[in-house]
Protein backbone atom coordinates (compact mmCIF):
# COMPACT_ATOMS: atom_id res chain seq x y z
CA UNK A 1 0.00 0.00 0.00
CA UNK A 2 1.66 3.78 -0.91
CA UNK A 3 -0.25 7.00 -0.65
CA UNK A 4 0.69 10.34 -2.83
CA UNK A 5 0.77 13.32 -1.11
CA UNK A 6 0.58 16.81 -3.75
CA UNK A 7 0.18 19.90 -2.06
CA UNK A 8 -2.95 19.52 0.47
CA UNK A 9 -4.40 16.75 -1.93
CA UNK A 10 -4.15 13.12 -0.52
CA UNK A 11 -4.41 10.25 -2.63
CA UNK A 12 -3.95 6.65 -1.18
CA UNK A 13 -3.95 4.20 -4.03
CA UNK A 14 -2.88 0.01 -4.36
CA UNK A 15 -0.71 -1.20 -7.05
CA UNK A 16 -0.69 -4.99 -8.66
CA UNK A 17 -4.21 -5.24 -8.12
CA UNK A 18 -5.88 -2.56 -7.04
CA UNK A 19 -8.76 -3.30 -5.33
CA UNK A 20 -9.23 0.72 -5.09
CA UNK A 21 -8.64 3.78 -6.57
CA UNK A 22 -9.19 6.69 -4.49
CA UNK A 23 -10.38 9.77 -5.09
CA UNK A 24 -8.62 12.90 -3.60
CA UNK A 25 -9.43 13.52 -0.08
CA UNK A 26 -9.40 17.56 0.52
CA UNK A 27 -7.55 19.10 3.82
CA UNK A 28 -7.33 22.60 4.99
CA UNK A 29 -6.84 25.22 3.72
CA UNK A 30 -8.29 23.76 0.79
CA UNK A 31 -11.27 23.16 2.83
CA UNK A 32 -12.70 24.98 5.71
CA UNK A 33 -11.52 23.72 9.31
CA UNK A 34 -14.19 20.72 9.92
CA UNK A 35 -15.84 20.40 13.09
CA UNK A 36 -14.67 17.29 14.49
CA UNK A 37 -17.06 14.46 14.62
CA UNK A 38 -17.56 12.05 18.07
CA UNK A 39 -19.96 9.61 16.04
CA UNK A 40 -22.29 8.91 12.93
CA UNK A 41 -24.98 7.11 13.17
CA UNK A 42 -28.12 5.73 11.07
CA UNK A 43 -31.44 7.85 11.83
CA UNK A 44 -33.76 6.23 10.25
CA UNK A 45 -33.84 6.20 6.26
CA UNK A 46 -30.92 8.87 7.41
CA UNK A 47 -27.23 9.33 8.60
CA UNK A 48 -26.70 11.90 10.99
CA UNK A 49 -23.47 12.70 12.85
CA UNK A 50 -23.24 14.23 16.10
CA UNK A 51 -19.67 16.59 16.36
CA UNK A 52 -18.27 18.19 19.01
CA UNK A 53 -18.89 22.37 19.41
CA UNK A 54 -16.01 23.51 21.59
CA UNK A 55 -16.84 26.97 24.28
CA UNK A 56 -13.55 28.43 24.82
CA UNK A 57 -15.41 30.91 27.22
CA UNK A 58 -16.34 28.45 29.41
CA UNK A 59 -14.20 25.68 28.72
CA UNK A 60 -17.14 22.97 27.85
CA UNK A 61 -17.96 21.15 25.10
CA UNK A 62 -22.22 21.50 23.34
CA UNK A 63 -22.99 19.01 20.50
CA UNK A 64 -24.02 19.96 17.22
CA UNK A 65 -25.96 17.42 14.89
CA UNK A 66 -26.39 17.16 11.15
CA UNK A 67 -27.91 15.05 8.33
CA UNK A 68 -25.37 13.97 5.97
CA UNK A 69 -26.47 15.17 2.70
CA UNK A 70 -24.76 13.53 -0.25
CA UNK A 71 -26.79 15.07 -3.08
CA UNK A 72 -25.08 18.54 -1.74
CA UNK A 73 -21.98 17.71 -0.36
CA UNK A 74 -22.62 19.01 3.12
CA UNK A 75 -23.86 17.69 5.83
CA UNK A 76 -26.92 19.71 6.61
CA UNK A 77 -27.52 21.47 10.13
CA UNK A 78 -30.27 20.28 12.09
CA UNK A 79 -32.42 23.06 12.16
CA UNK A 80 -35.55 21.40 12.88
CA UNK A 81 -35.58 21.65 17.05
CA UNK A 82 -33.03 23.87 18.73
CA UNK A 83 -31.12 22.63 21.56
CA UNK A 84 -27.86 24.31 23.46
CA UNK A 85 -26.40 20.91 22.94
CA UNK A 86 -27.53 17.72 21.03
CA UNK A 87 -26.18 15.78 23.04
CA UNK A 88 -27.33 11.94 21.42
CA UNK A 89 -29.73 10.55 18.91
CA UNK A 90 -31.68 7.05 18.88
CA UNK A 91 -34.52 5.09 16.79
CA UNK A 92 -36.26 2.58 16.74
CA UNK A 93 -39.11 1.36 14.51
CA UNK A 94 -41.88 1.59 16.87
CA UNK A 95 -40.57 5.31 18.10
CA UNK A 96 -38.84 6.63 15.20
CA UNK A 97 -36.31 9.47 15.71
CA UNK A 98 -35.58 10.25 18.88
CA UNK A 99 -33.31 13.38 20.18
CA UNK A 100 -31.71 14.41 23.13
CA UNK A 101 -31.92 18.57 24.04
CA UNK A 102 -29.58 19.59 26.76
CA UNK A 103 -28.96 23.10 28.07
CA UNK A 104 -25.82 22.05 30.64
CA UNK A 105 -28.08 21.66 33.58
CA UNK A 106 -30.82 19.60 31.91
CA UNK A 107 -31.83 17.36 29.75
CA UNK A 108 -35.06 16.48 27.62
CA UNK A 109 -35.61 14.00 25.10
CA UNK A 110 -37.80 14.31 22.30
CA UNK A 111 -39.62 12.40 19.21
CA UNK A 112 -40.25 13.33 15.70
CA UNK A 113 -44.29 12.66 15.27
CA UNK A 114 -46.79 13.75 13.08
CA UNK A 115 -43.87 15.70 11.22
CA UNK A 116 -43.11 18.11 14.89
CA UNK A 117 -40.52 17.26 17.37
CA UNK A 118 -42.70 16.51 20.59
CA UNK A 119 -41.28 15.68 24.31
CA UNK A 120 -41.22 12.10 25.31
CA UNK A 121 -39.48 12.20 28.71
CA UNK A 122 -40.50 14.29 31.46
CA UNK A 123 -37.02 17.11 32.16
CA UNK A 124 -33.78 14.95 33.15
CA UNK A 125 -31.37 16.38 35.43
CA UNK A 126 -27.71 16.44 34.35
CA UNK A 127 -26.15 16.55 30.63
CA UNK A 128 -24.03 14.47 28.61
CA UNK A 129 -26.73 12.29 28.22
CA UNK A 130 -26.17 8.93 25.97
CA UNK A 131 -29.25 7.05 25.14
CA UNK A 132 -30.36 3.80 23.51
CA UNK A 133 -33.26 2.43 22.12
CA UNK A 134 -34.93 -0.88 22.21
CA UNK A 135 -38.61 -0.73 20.44
CA UNK A 136 -40.55 1.06 22.71
CA UNK A 137 -38.07 1.69 25.91
CA UNK A 138 -35.16 4.05 26.03
CA UNK A 139 -32.28 4.04 28.61
CA UNK A 140 -30.46 7.53 28.94
CA UNK A 141 -27.30 7.54 30.58
CA UNK A 142 -25.12 10.71 32.19
CA UNK A 143 -22.30 10.05 34.35
CA UNK A 144 -23.74 6.92 37.40
CA UNK A 145 -26.92 8.08 36.76
CA UNK A 146 -29.53 5.55 34.86
CA UNK A 147 -33.24 6.71 33.58
CA UNK A 148 -35.54 3.58 31.62
CA UNK A 149 -38.53 5.78 30.14
CA UNK A 150 -41.45 4.18 28.32
CA UNK A 151 -41.82 5.52 25.06
CA UNK A 152 -45.57 4.82 24.99
CA UNK A 153 -46.11 6.54 28.46
CA UNK A 154 -43.79 8.74 28.59
CA UNK A 155 -42.73 7.98 32.40
CA UNK A 156 -39.83 7.09 34.03
CA UNK A 157 -40.19 3.34 34.93
CA UNK A 158 -36.82 3.34 36.88
CA UNK A 159 -34.12 5.32 38.19
CA UNK A 160 -30.49 3.73 39.22
CA UNK A 161 -27.56 4.99 39.79
CA UNK A 162 -24.35 2.45 38.93
CA UNK A 163 -20.80 2.20 39.85
CA UNK A 164 -18.13 1.43 36.52
CA UNK A 165 -14.39 0.96 37.43
CA UNK A 166 -13.09 2.66 35.15
CA UNK A 167 -13.16 6.46 34.72
CA UNK A 168 -16.26 7.47 32.62
CA UNK A 169 -18.25 10.67 32.03
CA UNK A 170 -20.52 9.57 29.62
CA UNK A 171 -20.08 5.80 28.05
CA UNK A 172 -18.57 5.70 23.85
CA UNK A 173 -21.52 3.30 23.08
CA UNK A 174 -24.21 1.66 24.76
CA UNK A 175 -27.12 -1.13 23.73
CA UNK A 176 -30.32 -1.71 25.88
CA UNK A 177 -31.32 -5.64 25.35
CA UNK A 178 -34.10 -7.18 27.32
CA UNK A 179 -33.08 -6.55 31.17
CA UNK A 180 -29.04 -5.11 30.61
CA UNK A 181 -27.75 -2.43 29.52
CA UNK A 182 -24.28 -3.40 27.67
CA UNK A 183 -21.59 -0.18 28.34
CA UNK A 184 -18.71 0.88 26.81
CA UNK A 185 -16.47 3.64 27.91
CA UNK A 186 -13.60 4.90 25.96
CA UNK A 187 -11.25 7.14 27.55
CA UNK A 188 -8.13 6.97 25.58
CA UNK A 189 -4.74 5.70 26.72
CA UNK A 190 -6.28 6.58 31.04
CA UNK A 191 -8.36 3.59 29.91
CA UNK A 192 -12.15 2.53 30.04
CA UNK A 193 -14.21 -1.11 29.76
CA UNK A 194 -16.94 -3.23 28.86
CA UNK A 195 -19.94 -3.42 31.20
CA UNK A 196 -22.65 -5.23 31.82
CA UNK A 197 -25.44 -3.32 33.64
CA UNK A 198 -28.66 -5.41 35.16
CA UNK A 199 -32.20 -3.11 34.96
CA UNK A 200 -32.54 -4.07 38.93
CA UNK A 201 -32.31 -1.22 41.60
CA UNK A 202 -30.76 -3.62 43.74
CA UNK A 203 -27.63 -3.87 41.52
CA UNK A 204 -25.62 -1.00 41.65
CA UNK A 205 -22.37 -2.15 40.12
CA UNK A 206 -22.13 -3.32 36.45
CA UNK A 207 -20.10 -5.93 35.87
CA UNK A 208 -16.52 -5.91 34.14
CA UNK A 209 -16.51 -7.84 31.38
CA UNK A 210 -13.33 -6.55 29.40
CA UNK A 211 -11.11 -3.64 30.14
CA UNK A 212 -10.00 -1.64 27.01
CA UNK A 213 -11.20 1.09 25.02
CA UNK A 214 -14.14 0.81 23.38
CA UNK A 215 -14.98 2.18 20.36
CA UNK A 216 -18.25 1.05 19.49
CA UNK A 217 -21.01 -1.60 19.58
CA UNK A 218 -22.92 -3.26 17.03
CA UNK A 219 -26.06 -5.53 17.71
CA UNK A 220 -27.24 -8.33 14.93
CA UNK A 221 -31.02 -9.46 14.56
CA UNK A 222 -30.29 -12.58 16.86
CA UNK A 223 -29.47 -10.57 19.72
CA UNK A 224 -25.85 -10.86 19.29
CA UNK A 225 -23.25 -8.00 20.09
CA UNK A 226 -20.16 -7.19 18.57
CA UNK A 227 -17.95 -5.06 20.13
CA UNK A 228 -14.95 -2.72 18.84
CA UNK A 229 -12.00 -2.21 21.15
CA UNK A 230 -9.18 0.36 19.80
CA UNK A 231 -6.77 2.32 21.07
CA UNK A 232 -3.92 4.11 19.25
CA UNK A 233 -1.30 5.96 21.25
CA UNK A 234 1.83 7.41 20.87
CA UNK A 235 3.88 4.40 18.76
CA UNK A 236 1.34 1.28 19.97
CA UNK A 237 -1.91 -0.09 18.08
CA UNK A 238 -4.22 -1.99 19.87
CA UNK A 239 -7.60 -3.53 19.04
CA UNK A 240 -9.83 -6.36 19.11
CA UNK A 241 -12.99 -7.94 18.01
CA UNK A 242 -15.39 -9.27 20.85
CA UNK A 243 -18.80 -10.72 20.22
CA UNK A 244 -21.14 -11.01 23.31
CA UNK A 245 -24.24 -13.32 23.99
CA UNK A 246 -25.75 -12.44 26.94
CA UNK A 247 -22.58 -12.16 29.89
CA UNK A 248 -20.47 -14.31 27.79
CA UNK A 249 -18.38 -12.65 25.99
CA UNK A 250 -15.89 -14.42 23.08
CA UNK A 251 -12.77 -12.72 21.69
CA UNK A 252 -12.77 -13.20 17.74
CA UNK A 253 -9.20 -11.27 16.96
CA UNK A 254 -7.16 -9.59 18.81
CA UNK A 255 -3.60 -7.55 17.87
CA UNK A 256 -1.41 -4.90 19.39
CA UNK A 257 1.65 -3.99 17.38
CA UNK A 258 4.20 -0.77 17.25
CA UNK A 259 4.09 1.86 14.38
CA UNK A 260 7.70 2.70 13.84
CA UNK A 261 9.32 5.30 11.33
CA UNK A 262 11.40 4.22 8.94
CA UNK A 263 11.01 0.45 9.70
CA UNK A 264 8.47 -2.21 9.21
CA UNK A 265 5.28 -2.32 11.82
CA UNK A 266 5.58 -4.49 14.18
CA UNK A 267 2.68 -7.22 15.55
CA UNK A 268 3.59 -7.97 18.84
CA UNK A 269 0.67 -10.17 20.15
CA UNK A 270 -2.20 -12.17 18.15
CA UNK A 271 -5.19 -14.19 18.89
CA UNK A 272 -8.21 -14.96 16.82
CA UNK A 273 -8.55 -13.57 13.59
CA UNK A 274 -5.53 -12.25 11.60
CA UNK A 275 -5.56 -8.45 11.42
CA UNK A 276 -3.95 -7.47 8.37
CA UNK A 277 -1.10 -5.79 9.75
CA UNK A 278 -0.65 -3.99 12.98
CA UNK A 279 -3.73 -1.24 13.64
CA UNK A 280 -6.39 0.05 15.87
CA UNK A 281 -9.90 -0.20 15.11
CA UNK A 282 -11.34 2.51 15.18
CA UNK A 283 -15.07 1.91 13.57
CA UNK A 284 -17.68 -0.74 13.75
CA UNK A 285 -21.38 -1.29 12.35
CA UNK A 286 -23.17 -4.16 11.38
CA UNK A 287 -23.54 -4.83 7.89
CA UNK A 288 -27.55 -6.07 6.07
CA UNK A 289 -25.98 -9.96 6.47
CA UNK A 290 -25.62 -9.77 10.64
CA UNK A 291 -21.46 -9.71 9.66
CA UNK A 292 -19.07 -7.12 11.26
CA UNK A 293 -17.67 -4.42 9.09
CA UNK A 294 -14.44 -3.03 10.88
CA UNK A 295 -12.30 0.31 10.14
CA UNK A 296 -8.67 -0.46 10.51
CA UNK A 297 -7.19 3.06 9.83
CA UNK A 298 -4.18 1.90 8.44
CA UNK A 299 -5.47 -0.28 6.19
CA UNK A 300 -9.15 0.16 5.35
CA UNK A 301 -12.61 -0.80 5.38
CA UNK A 302 -12.75 -4.81 6.42
CA UNK A 303 -15.51 -7.44 6.81
CA UNK A 304 -15.49 -10.66 9.13
CA UNK A 305 -16.45 -13.40 6.34
CA UNK A 306 -15.93 -17.32 7.32
CA UNK A 307 -13.60 -16.79 9.88
CA UNK A 308 -11.22 -13.84 7.99
CA UNK A 309 -11.01 -10.39 7.27
CA UNK A 310 -11.93 -9.77 3.74
CA UNK A 311 -10.87 -6.23 2.53
CA UNK A 312 -13.91 -3.95 1.28
CA UNK A 313 -12.20 -0.49 0.72
CA UNK A 314 -8.61 -1.31 0.90
CA UNK A 315 -6.31 1.99 1.08
CA UNK A 316 -5.33 4.27 4.17
CA UNK A 317 -7.91 5.75 5.94
CA UNK A 318 -5.37 8.16 7.76
CA UNK A 319 -4.86 11.83 6.62
CA UNK A 320 -2.40 14.01 8.50
CA UNK A 321 -1.96 18.00 7.68
CA UNK A 322 -0.88 21.53 8.79
CA UNK A 323 -2.61 23.84 10.88
CA UNK A 324 -1.15 27.42 11.87
CA UNK A 325 1.05 26.10 15.11
CA UNK A 326 0.20 22.49 15.10
CA UNK A 327 -0.47 19.39 13.37
CA UNK A 328 -3.14 17.42 12.94
CA UNK A 329 -3.79 13.53 12.11
CA UNK A 330 -7.36 12.16 10.98
CA UNK A 331 -8.70 8.88 11.19
CA UNK A 332 -12.37 7.10 11.22
CA UNK A 333 -14.50 7.75 13.90
CA UNK A 334 -17.11 5.88 13.43
CA UNK A 335 -18.93 3.78 10.14
CA UNK A 336 -22.48 3.91 8.80
CA UNK A 337 -24.15 1.43 6.81
CA UNK A 338 -27.06 2.69 4.61
CA UNK A 339 -30.19 1.26 3.44
CA UNK A 340 -28.61 0.42 0.17
CA UNK A 341 -25.35 -0.79 1.74
CA UNK A 342 -23.04 2.21 0.86
CA UNK A 343 -20.59 2.96 4.01
CA UNK A 344 -20.06 6.28 5.36
CA UNK A 345 -16.53 6.82 7.39
CA UNK A 346 -16.71 9.66 9.48
CA UNK A 347 -13.15 11.20 9.85
CA UNK A 348 -12.66 12.40 13.22
CA UNK A 349 -11.72 16.55 11.22
CA UNK A 350 -12.26 15.70 7.88
CA UNK A 351 -16.10 15.22 7.15
CA UNK A 352 -17.74 11.78 5.96
CA UNK A 353 -16.50 9.63 2.86
CA UNK A 354 -19.31 7.57 1.15
CA UNK A 355 -18.28 4.95 -0.31
CA UNK A 356 -20.96 3.84 -2.79
CA UNK A 357 -21.81 -0.53 -2.93
CA UNK A 358 -21.93 -1.34 -6.51
CA UNK A 359 -22.83 -5.21 -7.45
CA UNK A 360 -20.88 -7.48 -5.16
CA UNK A 361 -18.05 -4.47 -4.16
CA UNK A 362 -17.77 -1.17 -3.96
CA UNK A 363 -17.37 1.67 -6.55
CA UNK A 364 -14.19 2.33 -6.99
CA UNK A 365 -13.84 4.87 -9.97
CA UNK A 366 -11.71 7.83 -9.35
CA UNK A 367 -14.45 10.10 -8.54
CA UNK A 368 -16.58 7.87 -6.89
CA UNK A 369 -15.43 8.56 -3.14
CA UNK A 370 -17.51 11.49 -2.00
CA UNK A 371 -16.24 13.53 0.50
CA UNK A 372 -19.23 15.31 2.95
CA UNK A 373 -18.40 18.50 4.77
CA UNK A 374 -20.01 20.89 7.49
CA UNK A 375 -20.85 24.19 6.25
CA UNK A 376 -21.53 26.72 9.69
CA UNK A 377 -24.33 25.73 11.92
CA UNK A 378 -27.24 28.12 12.35
CA UNK A 379 -30.53 28.92 13.18
CA UNK A 380 -33.14 26.79 14.24
CA UNK A 381 -36.58 26.91 16.65
CA UNK A 382 -35.90 26.89 20.17
CA UNK A 383 -37.85 24.02 22.03
CA UNK A 384 -39.97 24.51 24.26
Amino acid sequence: MHSLKIGHWILPFTLLGSAVGFGAVLTPPDIPEQRLIRGIYNWGDAVAVVADNYDPANHTVRYSLGIVDEETGRIVPFRALKCDSYEDIGYSDELGRLLVCGDGRLSRIYQLRDGSWKPISDTLPGDDFRIAVDHERIVAIADDTLFLISGLSKRIVLRMHFKVGAPHHAPAALILRGHAVVLGYDTGEFGGGLYRLELDPTRTSAKLLESGNIRALGATSSGEIWVADGLAHMTLERGALYRLNGDRLETVASSSGMITTGEEDKVLEQAGVPFPGASEISGLAVDHSDRPVVAFPAFGIYELVDGKFVGLIETPLEFSYSMPGYSVSSRPEGLAIGKSGDIYVAMRSLGVLVFHKSGAGFDTRSNAVRQVLFPAFTGGLKAE
